[in-house]
């Protein structure tokens, strides 16, 4: 499992339990993938779309961040009872559209590599999620030994800041 997600979800799991799922919509083909929640006394609406999520809630970040809201992940973790390697992969490529359209989950890593020396984060059937970091804001995967070596201080990718997730 990706550390920085785990880390990320970390910090609001305890929040979980304030969540009520009341209902999602599966009857109706055109909104099956309406949440209505409820948090506190405050009832909202969470809707997963192929282009966007919206949360009522919350702000709506980019789809491919990984840094969704607590009401995503309430509903993708204690609704569709994803696990923290499908969420890892969840919005690359084209993951999320499949997984809304035909409920397909993803935990193949073997087409991920590092983007700085290009070798697969996948060895021997295994990955070393210790020794890899994945940017929240992209998702992106590369080797720490080789962030380490070019003494970047953001996501090569993004240009996000990964200071405050890197262990160095």
């Amino acid at each position: 499992m990706s550390i920085q997600l785990y880390d990320y979800i970390n910090t609001f799991y305890k929040k979980f339990n304030g969540i009520i799922l009341i209902t999602n919509n599966k009857k109706k083909k055109k909104e099956k993938n309406v949440f209505k929640l409820k948090e506190g006394y405050i009832n909202f609406f969470v809707k997963f779309e192929e282009n966007n999520i919206k949360c009522n809630f919350c702000n709506n970040p980019k789809i491919c961040s990984l840094r969704k809201c607590r009401h995503v992940y309430f509903i993708l973790i204690n609704h569709f009872k994803l696990d923290i390697y499908n969420l890892t992969l969840l919005w690359r490529n084209d993951n999320w559209k499949q997984f809304l359209n035909e409920g397909k989950l993803f935990d193949d890593f073997t087409e991920e590599e590092c983007g700085i020396c290009l070798d697969e984060i996948e060895k021997n059937n295994k990955i070393d999620f210790n020794h890899i970091y994945q940017c929240l804001d992209c998702g992106n995967f590369s080797h720490q030994k080789c962030l380490k070596r070019l003494k970047e201080d953001h996501c090569l990718y993004c240009y996000k800041s990964n200071k405050p997730s890197l262990p160095f």
